[in-house]
């Protein structure tokens, strides 16, 4: 080639209005003398010029070829550097003169066009060698000689650009200078003849050093046809539609067009799917246009066509255009526009190519090719399409059809967002749910385990927040997987209605066994079922029906997913969906058995929408038979698609297998337990959103959960969300965790328990009745304040005091003081006596870890203390006496659940009436004894039970699955809101029935005699000595005091009394450890 080309292409604007006027002359006279005689012969305005373009390219190479040879024939200096450029067509050797590594003589090469994009460069090796000894000194006998003749071909890429000029010598109109740059740097080896078998890279090696040599030295620039003055307007070269046979397989930056026929077919699939169940009629074209379509098209007159469309498919040309098939199945044509009539003509298995170009696209992982219709639009392409059987006249409609996919067609699939023939993620891989059959019946939270986010299962649970809700039921997606794999378990070991999860025949034409169906989470309330298939054999369809005159075809290891909805419905909804075995097995479930007969309350369920699944390519996975054609593995496909979702599903939704929550709600109006549920939402919980194209990227204990929000005693809902706090479900230290339970510190603790508490202040708070001194008689008498005739009509509440260490202590304090001023003559007892009762209970809940048990502790201290000071003497006289006393409500773990038990309970402990000075000579006064006849009465913890029992056994407002599921390892988070771990139910740990009815509204529990506090007037056995309290005082005292004054015989009486709410910090108060007895 010229040196002055290389020089013209580094103008990158290439176009040459500047350039030199002898240049111009001396280029266009060359390309005139060169190309007339090879172009002038076939220029028909219109026609593709391609193949006399590849004529034009090929005579260049044979005359410089020619010119080669002959320059070596003529010049003896041949083995110079600055002389190698002149015949490197026709010979190379390697640097090396003395003893070259490798020297080859070369034929006319040729060059032939593959697209628009890539060529086949075709070299052949007259004669040559390689070196087998690459270093040191080299002998005659290390060479190694090439076959003669032989072919070798390199795929690679190019481009054409132009250069435009006008010239007064050549003509008055635009002068167009075609140059095809060959990039032999991007030279493929793709084949060889004979093959080349030992040496193949050492050879590869030398002739891409070759290849290198001819482009620096200019080789790789040829003219195509150019276009001088010329009326017949401009030439139309087009190397991709020049194709006439089947392609070598090639791929798109690594995707081999099986793999985009494939994911393209599948998305067809649906398409004619949603056509065959609308049965032509209703459907939205965008959806089945892939499928179907109805047209008026056509540029000569209106023409009615209808068209069922076979699954598309692909070759790839190049990097950058593919020819697609569109295989018309059926091709009908109407005199009008009702299609229901019957065609004027009818054809089949006609097949329309186009050339159409394609776009790579890669975020992240995920891998797109779509159909580019920017760059350039689709071009028919009549030497691969078809038409067999039609009629002569009929030429029109088959060019109706040609310009309908030419010039419409392609803009509706991009209108219904078909332009996508490829998408898939190259980092996924198939999840694997790892699960063990067996739980452990006595695992715990793992406390000290770390999530993904660094934060410690004690810290997710303290600081999971219910915000609104009354009730937060989180259920992990480990639990939904461990529930197929039960199922799948058991029905794997014997037959039962739902054993089709691991086997499952449809008639003659379809049969599989099954491994554990999977269930992964995504946001807005949808999920991806993984349906595998270990084996299985099947017939496929004729007009979407099971066809008896199929052959069988045997199929395994296919992996399907799909998108379903979650929903939830009442329960009177799903009877309509029952099968008889299904109605029969709902009837023998915990839930239908706990709460059908009752008329106050409706079963929800939260359910997977199988009939509505969406099949998902892109994270299936199937084999396709080398044996068969591309049209067979889909109607494979088809087929199991059909015959999974068209029959399989509805039978697993006919026995109810699709149903995951199952929930009583309550009619509000009546009394109801505090944990019935009177309404709820469901929604998917996660940190970040969650969907179809991410799902694969969630890590272990990050996957969504279900989270089911309730609220009690007819509530409304004030959010439809529950906002992320922590994960909710955390890892336990043996197997995994179904979920969690929390139960709102509003509706538990401060609705329920305190109220039921507030009675054990009722009884233990001791208020004076004083009736003054007379005769060195104190008429002091105490009561309680649930006996007292005023007070026992108010509660005693109790107020919330959360410690700064995360811990919550509630506290109820009351003190009552008199004074009493006596002064008079005669035989008055002058002097100043006080009476001062104080009551301080305390109730702690625990938020710390422990093994399955939590302890709820209430105690409490009664002092009541005297003092006189004696006519006008300065010393006081004092009498001073102590209760104590202390419950434990222990809710522990074991097999069956969580076990509700009084702990170490004991009477209270009485001090001995402390005196100082003469009180106990001047007055008959003991304290101890009135405190133990004050407090002799039985406090009843009945109720209190009651309320914490309702945790035992099995739980009776959320059944996952239908089953029975129990709670286990109780705590309370930061907020005071109670938490359990959810745990399946294991019948055969526990004798409670499923029958026992729900105490209260259901009806009532058996009771066994009454568990009381008594407070008894026998002596402790280990008492504890008097102990002097000390009050570090920082109290206020509330509005609610009374005072009054009175005379009587010249006395005058002080009374005060108040309810103490304060921070006061009893100091010196000791509690037996034995608790308070039963």
């Amino acid at each position: 080639m010229l040196p002055v080309v290389s020089s013209v292409l580094s103008d990158s604007s290439l176009v040459w209005p500047d350039i030199c006027s002898e240049i111009v002359h001396r280029y266009l006279l060359l390309i005139l003398v060169l190309s007339l005689p090879l172009a002038m012969d076939t220029n028909t305005m219109g026609e593709n010029m391609a193949r006399q373009a590849v004529r034009y390219l090929n005579a260049q190479l044979g005359a410089l070829h020619e010119n080669a040879e002959t320059f070596l024939d003529e010049h003896e200096d041949t083995q110079l550097e600055e002389n190698r450029n002149s015949y490197a067509l026709a010979q190379f050797f390697s640097p090396n003169t003395s003893s070259p590594l490798f020297h080859a003589s070369f034929a006319k090469p040729t060059v032939d066009f593959i697209c628009n994009h890539d060529a086949i460069l075709h070299l052949e090796i007259k004669e040559g060698y390689t070196t087998s000894k690459s270093v040191g000194p080299r002998r005659e006998s290390d060479r190694v000689p090439l076959p003669s003749g032989l072919k070798i071909d390199f795929r690679l890429n190019y481009e054409i650009r132009t250069i435009v000029g006008i010239d007064s010598k050549i003509g008055n109109r635009q002068s167009i200078i075609r140059l095809v740059i060959l990039d032999l740097t991007t030279a493929m080896l793709i084949a060889s003849e004979p093959e080349v078998g030992a040496g193949v890279e050492s050879l590869v090696e030398y002739l891409s050093k070759y290849l290198e040599f001819l482009q620096t030295a200019g080789h790789h620039v040829l003219f195509s046809l150019p276009e001088f003055d010329d009326d017949r307007g401009r030439l139309y070269i087009d190397h991709s539609l020049m194709r006439t046979g089947p392609l070598e397989p090639g791929n798109i930056k690594g995707v081999a067009a099986i793999d985009i026929n494939r994911y393209y077919s599948s998305v067809w699939l649906k398409s004619a799917m949603i056509v065959y169940k609308s049965g032509g009629k209703g459907a939205n074209w965008h959806a089945t246009c892939l499928a179907e379509w109805n047209s008026l098209y056509s540029i000569h007159e209106f023409a009615y066509f209808h068209l069922k469309l076979a699954a598309p498919r692909i070759e790839i040309l190049c990097e950058r255009e593919v020819i697609m098939y569109f295989r018309l199945s059926e091709v009908s044509f109407f005199a009008t526009e009702d299609f229901s009539g019957t065609p004027e003509q009818q054809y089949a298995d006609w097949e329309i190519a186009m050339l159409v170009g394609v776009t790579h696209a890669s975020e992240g992982n995920v891998v797109t090719i779509s159909i580019d219709l920017h760059t350039e639009r689709p071009r028919y392409v009549d030497t691969l399409s078809k038409s067999p059987g039609i009629e002569d006249g009929d030429e029109e409609r088959w060019d109706d059809l040609v310009a309908f996919f030419s010039h419409e067609y392609f803009d509706h699939l991009e209108n219904a967002n078909y332009l996508v023939i490829y998408s898939a993620n190259t980092n996924w891989t198939l999840p694997s749910v790892s699960i063990t059959v067996d739980e452990d019946d006595f695992s715990s939270w793992d406390v000290e385990y770390r999530d993904n986010n660094g934060m410690t299962s004690k810290e997710t649970i303290l600081h999971a927040k219910m915000y609104d809700f009354h009730q937060v039921i989180a259920i992990s997606q480990l639990s939904i997987n461990s529930h197929f794999l039960n199922l799948h378990s058991l029905h794997s070991m014997q037959r039962s209605a739902s054993s089709l999860l691991s086997q499952w025949t449809y008639e003659q034409f379809f049969e599989a066994d099954f491994k554990p169906l999977t269930v992964h989470l995504l946001s807005d309330r949808k999920a991806i079922i993984l349906v595998h298939v270990k084996k299985g054999h099947l017939k496929t369809l004729k007009d979407w029906k099971p066809w008896s005159g199929s052959k069988m075809y045997n199929f395994s290891d296919w992996h399907l997913a799909f998108e379903v909805d979650l929903s939830m419905c009442i329960h009177k909804e799903l009877l309509n969906v029952f099968s008889k075995d299904g109605l029969g097995k709902f009837e023998e479930s915990y839930a239908h058995l706990r709460h059908g007969p009752h008329n106050d309350r409706v079963l929800h369920h939260i359910y997977m929408d199988l009939y509505g699944a969406d099949f998902i390519h892109e994270y299936s996975s199937f084999d396709v038979d080398s044996d068969l054609d591309s049209f067979t593995s889909i109607d494979k496909l088809q087929a199991v698609l059909h015959y999974i979702q068209d029959e399989y599903f509805p039978r697993l939704t006919q026995l109810g297998l699709h149903i995951l929550y199952t929930l009583p709600i309550f009619s509000p109006g009546t009394p109801l337990p505090s944990c019935a549920i009177t309404d709820m939402i469901f929604h998917i919980y996660s940190k970040t959103t969650v969907n179809r194209h991410n799902w694969v990227h969630v890590t272990t204990g990050s996957e969504p959960i279900i989270v089911i929000l309730g609220m009690t005693g007819g509530e409304s809902f004030r959010s439809d969300h529950l906002e992320y706090s922590t994960g909710w479900v955390v890892r336990v230290n043996k197997g995994f965790s179904h979920g969690t339970v929390g139960i709102s510190r509003h509706v538990f603790i401060v609705d329920r328990l305190l109220p039921l508490l507030s009675r054990i202040n009722a009884l233990t708070t001791i208020i004076p009745i004083f009736a003054g001194v007379e005769r060195s008689a104190w008429g002091l008498k105490l009561t309680t304040w649930a006996k007292h005739d005023e007070k026992k009509t108010y509660s005693c509440d109790w107020d919330w005091r959360p410690g700064q260490d995360g811990s919550h202590s509630y506290i109820w304090e009351h003190r009552n003081d008199w004074k009493n001023e006596q002064e008079g003559s005669g035989d008055v007892a002058n002097g100043i006596y006080t009476v001062s009762c104080f009551t301080q209970n305390f109730l702690d809940l625990p938020t710390e870890f422990k093994r399955g048990i939590m302890e709820i502790r209430v105690r409490g201290v009664v002092q009541v203390e005297m003092s006189a000071r004696i006519g006008s003497r300065i010393d006081i006289s004092t009498a001073r006496s102590t209760a104590k006393w202390e419950v434990k409500f222990s809710v522990h773990t074991d097999a069956g659940g969580v076990k509700v038990e009084l702990a170490g309970a004991a009477a209270p402990v009485y001090s001995k009436t402390e005196y100082s000075g003469d009180f106990e000579k001047h007055y008959n006064v003991n304290l101890e004894r009135l405190l133990r006849d004050n407090l002799t009465n039985s406090i009843d913890t009945h109720d209190i039970l009651t309320e914490l029992r309702d945790f035992e056994g099995i739980w009776r407002y959320c059944y996952p699955y239908m089953e029975a599921f129990t709670l286990a390892n109780p705590v309370f988070n930061a907020d005071g809101d109670l938490l359990f771990e959810l745990r399946r139910y294991r019948q055969h740990t526990t004798s409670a029935s499923i029958n026992t009815p729900i105490a209260g509204v259901f009806s009532p529990r058996p009771r066994s005699p009454r568990p009381a506090l008594r407070m008894s007037t026998a002596r402790p056995r280990s008492p504890l000595p008097g102990r002097v309290f000390n009050f570090e005082k920082s109290r206020t005292t509330s509005s609610s005091s009374s005072s009054f004054q009175a005379r009587t015989n010249g006395a005058t009486v002080h009374s005060r009394s108040a309810n103490v709410h304060s921070s006061t910090r009893v100091t010196g108060l000791e509690v037996p450890s034995g608790g308070l007895a039963t």
